[in-house]
């Protein structure tokens, strides 16, 4: 999770300071990195004998949501999965804690001293600046190379995991100032290994990264990551969203109908980018190692070949040694004499470190637990301007129909969105009144077919009337009905 210098409080509230001075475990906290919906993150540091450290970052959940056993179980599955991975592109876990006091869990992770993705375009286009293209790619085939390990990865048995991240976004690839790119935070990940308790229907991350077959209803696979590190690959290469609406709803229907404009993306990249970007998965790249060779093919045949200690120069350029988040960042490591000294100094220095501390690559909190708490309201407002779109489709007449964009697409849309709320239910039930009505007209005319189509798209719409389901048995029994005897026989010759 970004955050700007004014959403910070200028010193730690009391509850942070007393986590500060407390310590956990082994571990001496230095200072709070940020906190997200489900968990806070600090920047700690590990002691041992004769002089030994080690820098690390802490992922804790909040005291607040400790007994929330949804959020455990998200916690507790980013820890399984992100043990199993063991992978240059991927950031660490060492430890998985339980505080005595509180019985709330922690991750102890890899310290990243660097930035996010998000972080180095924002800073660029802060400059005025765009990011080179095949410092772009770089950073998506090193991501790539991160997923694809992880969606392969096999049980002790050998049996396939199908790990899936559900949540890559520029906030979770991380760029190291050694050239590294890392991805970070799995809280979303599905696997064979989950205790499948995920609620039916929930969308999980990022709106602005959802693959069109999540906004369908269908489930995630690894293609469904490839169209995020997509989307990614578009921001990263032109500072822009690919689907830039202003509200959900308005993503939502762009990501389903509307192809994103690639003018601004070099031009022998643009295939490659469009098939990340494929609405149908079939036509997508099948897995993240497909996508980066690719990418790879591209910086080759591009004479652009970059290598992790060209990213590193380049980053360095732009975050140099004087730059001031490196700065506070070894200002805040060289405090670290006792747990109340670095809590004294944070407290001291906070109204100056605060936007640094976020910026920073250890910025490692779990932006999904905030797309968490904030969904209902955010699914509601996307499912209202798919009703919106179901009053204008009923006026014009385009009630059903193959293209994917008639009232009954967009009501089912909702439904998804947002469940079988009042508003979706009346949306349910005027169109299924309308549908039965035109089956109705049709019977008269005799259109068996089209009488059971117009019934079976209006139990589809408003599936409480269960009373159509007689009615399409007996129109289809009626269809099927054997030919007459009193037809004309063939005459034999």
């Amino acid at each position: 999770m970004s955050a700007s210098p004014d959403s910070l409080s200028p010193t730690p509230s009391p509850a942070t300071q007393l986590a500060l001075s407390k310590g956990l475990g082994r571990y001496a906290l230095l200072g709070k990195l940020a906190e997200g919906g489900m968990a806070e993150v600090y920047l700690a540091r590990q002691h041992g004998p004769k002089g030994f450290a080690k820098t690390v970052v802490i992922k804790k959940i909040r005291s607040v949501i400790s007994g929330d056993q949804h959020f455990v179980r998200m916690f507790l599955n980013e820890a399984r999965l992100a043990a199993l991975i063991n992978h240059p592109n991927v950031v660490s876990i060492y430890e998985l804690g339980e505080e005595p006091e509180t019985g709330s869990y922690y991750l102890v992770m890899e310290y990243i001293d660097g930035c996010t993705a998000r972080t180095l375009v924002d800073e660029l286009t802060h400059r005025g600046r765009r990011l080179p293209a095949n410092v772009a790619v770089r950073i998506v085939a090193d991501a790539c190379a991160g997923l694809d390990f992880a969606h392969n990865l096999q049980d002790e048995e050998g049996r396939p995991l199908n790990i899936v991240h559900r949540d890559i976004s520029l906030e979770n690839i991380l760029v190291a100032y050694s050239g590294l790119v890392k991805v970070v935070d799995f809280g979303l990940a599905k696997a064979t290994m989950d205790d499948g308790r995920t609620p039916t229907g929930q969308l999980k991350g990022k709106f602005g990264y959802l693959a069109p077959e999540l906004l369908r209803g269908k489930p995630a696979d690894r293609r469904t990551d490839v169209w995020a590190l997509g989307v990614v690959l578009y921001r990263l290469l032109s500072a822009r969203k690919p689907f830039p609406g202003e509200i959900e709803g308005q993503i939502v229907n762009e990501i389903l109908f509307l192809e994103p404009s690639l003018e601004s993306c070099p031009e022998d990249l643009r295939p490659i980018l469009a098939r990340a970007l494929a609405k149908d998965p079939a036509q997508r790249y099948q897995t993240a190692a497909d996508f980066q060779r690719d990418l790879e093919s591209w910086l080759a045949r591009s004479g652009l070949m970059i290598v992790t200690s060209s990213i590193s120069v380049f980053v360095k350029t732009i975050f140099p040694e004087s730059h001031r988040d490196r700065v506070t960042a070894r200002a805040l490591l060289a405090t670290d004499s006792g747990w109340e000294g670095s809590a004294t100094w944070i407290s001291k220095n906070f109204r100056k470190t605060a936007w640094i501390l976020a910026a920073i690559g250890t910025v490692l909190v779990s932006v999904a637990a905030d797309v968490f708490w904030l969904r209902p309201t955010a699914l509601r407002r996307a499912a209202a301007a798919q009703l919106a779109v179901v009053d204008a489709r009923m006026d014009e007449g385009r009630l059903v129909g193959p293209g994917g964009d008639e009232a009954l697409d967009h009501l089912l849309l909702a439904r998804r969105l947002a469940g079988d709320t009042p508003a979706v239910a009346a949306h349910a039930e005027s169109l299924a009144d309308v549908l039965v009505r035109l089956a109705h007209d049709a019977e008269t005319h005799g259109e068996k077919a089209e009488v059971a189509a117009k019934l079976e798209a209006a139990l589809l719409a408003d599936p409480t009337r269960t009373e159509l389901r007689k009615e399409i048995r007996e129109v289809e029994t009626e269809a099927r009905l054997p030919v007459p005897d009193t037809l004309p026989r063939p005459v034999t010759p």
